[in-house]
This record gives C-alpha cells, structure tokens and sequence, in this order.
C-alpha cells in the first residue's frame, strides 16, 4: 500500500494554500512516480535467465552477463550480440485485494559480448559486454496507485524504467576469472516557484534537472576442472550487487499573498536491495544443471511512501 505523509506547521492551511499543496502534488505526478525493483532483477534480461529463474550466475555467457555476473564473459572466444522484444501479461491475484492489478510489461533488450583481441598474455582472457532494457514508449514511464488503493509493491513498474549495464571481465588464470561493472540510474531533482494571489491566481515557475548514479557490480567464478584432470565440470561463482535505487527530491517555494509555504517532496523509486549470489553449475555434454542462493538486505527497503511537508512559518 502506498501513501503520503503530510506534515503542516504555523498558521491554518487557508484555501489557496490548498491550491498551492494541490498544484505542487499534481506537478510531482505528472514528472516522476514510485516504483520498485527494475526490470533486470525481476524478470531478468535474456531468453536463457528468464528461463532459469535468473538462476545462471555460474552458466556460459549469455547477453545478459554483465548483470548476472561480469566474471563469465572472459570465457568468451568470439563476439556475441542480440537483441529481443519482451513482454509478460502478469495476472496476479489476492483474496486481500481483489482490486489491485498489473500492467502488463513491454520493452526491447539486447547486448553485446566482445572479446578484447589483446595478444600474447592477455590473449582470450579479456572481454567487455553491455546489454540495455527500453521499455516501451518511453525512457521513464512510472505510476502509483492513489494512497487507498492496494498494489504490488516489489512488481508495480518493474518494467518502466531503462535499464543500462556495462562490465569487464578478465581471467588472470586457467579457472579463475573475475569481471566488474555497473548498472546505471538517474535522480531527479527539481524546484518549483510559485505565487498564489488573494483570487487564488497561480504563477509558477517549474525546474527538474536528472543527475546520473552508478550502482556496482562484481563478480567471480572458478572452474576447478581446468585445474585437474578428469576432474567433473563443475562451476562456482559469487556475485555482489550494490542496493539501486532512485530518489527525487521536489522542493517547492512559493507565497500566499505575503504569507511564505514551503513544500518539501521526496520519494525513493525503483529500489533494489543490496545482495550476495552464491551458483554452483554442473556440465554434460547434453544437459546441465544449476542453482543460485541469494541473501538480499531486504531489512533496508526505505519508507516507499511519497512524503510531502509543508511549513508556513
């Protein structure tokens, strides 16, 4: 459930600075909305991840390794680049909340693996990789239900939000490689001046400005069987994400005739928690099987509320 925390001090809210609060509210609604885990995290970015659960951090490279983990694109030997259209018709159900739905989720992916063609030492141990998620009809394109409305809160807009990763990997030795990168984000920023006349007039002047924050990634995986002969081919990796999240922060500026309101509005979007990827694979020639364990930070979600304080003093 998603609300917003109002907070007045000083004099009576009279109705123009109703007004005031009202139009501050609809500008923010109208620029940026809450959401929670992007895209990648949620449905994961190609075919082989979606299919396993996003369960392939120990797997061959696919196009989605700079995000499920860096480290395994060094094993490539050639380039490697796609791209698809994706779209889930969710249909979840509560017996709690009837009511609350899901849009459904569209957008393009795709990605290239590139072996870097260095020589002699570092020959076939380095490689650089990016995949992309465009969810359809615009780069940013987030809602929120109204206050008293029941939602999905870790799957609301999962998929309305581009999505950018870029990593390198390299294996310093046979059966080791270790791989980096960073998912990409914005923070919006604003301000909003405005001047309510005694009539109830608005003249106000609207600013925003995105600031861009990288999240990290890391990644490792070990391939004992290139270290012993006979030995079976098995694969052990460990990934570490960064939390990412998204905040906007709208302060707005404004007088009711000679009385001073200033409105603050924040809101964090599009959270992710900080975790730990632990993957065992195990390889044949005609099948191969897998599993991941995660710990997530869960316990640090913040308040997913929109916040609006208004003082008049």
């Amino acid at each position: 459930m998603t609300s917003a925390e109002v907070s007045a001090q000083g004099v009576g809210v009279r109705r123009p600075a109703g007004i005031a609060i009202a139009l501050a509210v609809a500008l923010v609604f109208c620029c940026v909305r809450l959401a929670s885990a992007d895209a990648l995290f949620t449905f994961g970015l190609d075919p082989k991840s979606q299919a396993a659960g996003n369960a392939s951090v120990a797997s061959a490279p696919d196009l989605g390794a700079p995000y499920v983990n860096p480290a395994t694109m060094s094993l490539l030997r050639r380039p490697l680049a796609g791209f698809g259209y994706f779209y889930s018709g969710d249909r979840l159900t509560t017996t709690n909340a009837p009511d609350a739905a899901l849009d459904d989720t569209r957008g393009l992916a795709l990605g290239a693996l590139i072996p870097i063609p260095f020589r002699h030492a570092l020959a076939d141990r380095v490689a650089f990789g990016v995949s992309f998620f465009f969810p359809n009809g615009a780069v940013l394109n987030l809602k929120v239900p109204y206050p008293d409305q029941p939602q999905y809160l870790l799957f609301q807009n999962a998929g309305r939000s581009l999505a950018v990763v870029a990593g390198l990997s390299i294996r310093p030795l046979d059966g080791v490689a270790i791989g980096g990168g960073a998912q990409y984000y914005d923070n919006t920023n604003g301000r909003i001046d405005a001047t309510v006349d005694p009539n109830g007039q608005v003249d106000a002047v609207v600013g925003e400005e995105l600031t861009t924050t990288f999240s990290p990634i890391g990644g490792l995986l070990l391939s004992p069987a290139e270290w012993f002969d006979g030995a079976p081919d098995l694969r052990l990796a460990l990934v570490f994400r960064d939390e990412f999240s998204t905040t906007y922060e709208i302060p707005v500026s404004s007088y009711i005739g000679d009385i001073p309101l200033n409105v603050s509005i924040k809101a964090t979007s599009l959270y992710t928690p900080r975790h730990w990827t632990g993957g065992l694979s195990y390889h044949r020639p005609r099948w191969h099987a897998e599993v991941d364990a995660l710990y997530l930070e869960w316990s640090e979600y913040p308040d997913p509320n929109l916040q609006l304080h208004a003082d008049f003093t």
